[in-house]
């Protein structure tokens, strides 16, 4: 689909509080319109419908979520996996929380808040057990998002440079993603 979209930690967040809130009739998301979302759909061999679109975008958000909270576990020597109960949720945020690793935090906490909705976790008890406070837990959730939204760009970009010709004659560099995280540091507070 050749419809002009942006990707803006504004619209992610429209998408993950999608998410959240499903029983709430869902207007189309620009993020729908992404190459990934066609190339996704393409590899399902799934039509190129709306609701199809929803579903892939959807799928894409929860899988680099995921992908992300559990690499940085990995990375910070913790386990991983999908916990079944709540009493194993609260142990993960714990043991994420003790790590004083703000990006593990940060991950965590959008993969909980807007993956793993099935525990209907309040966001008093986020607080209690990301041991923050209500404005702390939206700096983090904010974070979050302005680094799922870098993440976006750049498969975006890398997929884009796959599926396209370019007309260039030089190969385009890669984009700097601390240059698009400052550039997005300066968006309003989500």
């Amino acid at each position: 689909m050749n419809t002009q979209y942006e990707i803006s930690p504004e619209i992610v967040k429209d998408a993950l509080d999608s998410l959240v809130y499903t029983t709430q009739l869902r207007n189309p998301n620009p993020l729908e319109n992404m190459i990934l979302v066609d190339q996704l759909l393409m590899k399902w061999q799934l039509f190129k419908w709306k609701l199809t679109r929803t579903y892939a975008l959807d799928y894409l958000l929860t899988s680099f979520i995921e992908e992300k909270v559990f690499s940085l576990r990995y990375a910070c020597d913790l386990q991983s996996g999908v916990e079944g109960s709540i009493r194993e949720i609260r142990a993960a945020i714990m043991q994420d929380t003790q790590t004083l690793n703000p990006e593990l935090i940060s991950w965590s906490l959008i993969y909980y808040f807007y993956v793993r909705v099935e525990f209907n976790i309040s966001m008093k008890e986020y607080c209690q057990l990301y041991a923050v406070n209500e404005r702390t837990f939206r700096r983090y959730r904010a974070h979050g998002v302005r680094r799922l939204t870098a993440h976006l760009i750049r498969r975006e970009y890398l997929m884009w440079q796959r599926t396209s010709q370019p007309s260039f004659e030089e190969p385009m560099n890669e984009p700097d993603l601390a240059q698009i995280e400052k550039a997005m540091n300066h968006s309003p507070l989500l």
